[in-house]
């Protein structure tokens, strides 16, 4: 039993809506796993090389840490509904509705900038730097 099969038979439904294989699933999500995972790699390197520095140096890497990971996974989520609404119009060969949504996606993307611009100078106040 496959894990599409698992799941049919634990929600109870018939019949898939799209039959795909449990290997498509992973392999189409095999690229954000890397991209997580490289989030948390490079705070660990940065650690490594910062450790050896002293206590308040590896707590300063920390600090910034968190305000990167949360201002990356702040915004990620709009450029993750962008790019499945312009697949899903380009798999089905609309692509006046592509560029509408590319367009709002950088409405968006330069929004956010702004915002993290802004956020950015108060930083210093908040961590009493």
């Amino acid at each position: 039993m496959n894990l599409l099969e698992w799941f049919l038979r634990l929600t109870m439904i018939k019949q898939p809506l799209v039959k795909i294989s449990s290997w498509n699933i992973l392999s189409m999500s095999f690229p954000l796993i890397l991209a997580n995972m490289s989030d948390l790699i490079l705070s660990t390197v940065d650690a490594i090389f910062v450790g050896k520095l002293g206590v308040s140096e590896i707590a300063a890497v920390g600090l910034s840490g968190i305000f990167i990971w949360a201002s990356y996974n702040l915004f990620k989520g709009p450029a993750l509904a962008v790019n499945a609404l312009v697949s899903q119009y380009f798999g089905a060969k609309q692509m006046s509705k592509c560029g509408g949504i590319l367009f709002n996606g950088i409405i968006i993307s330069a929004f956010s900038g702004i915002i993290l611009l802004i956020f950015r100078s108060f930083i210093p106040e908040l961590v009493n730097i």
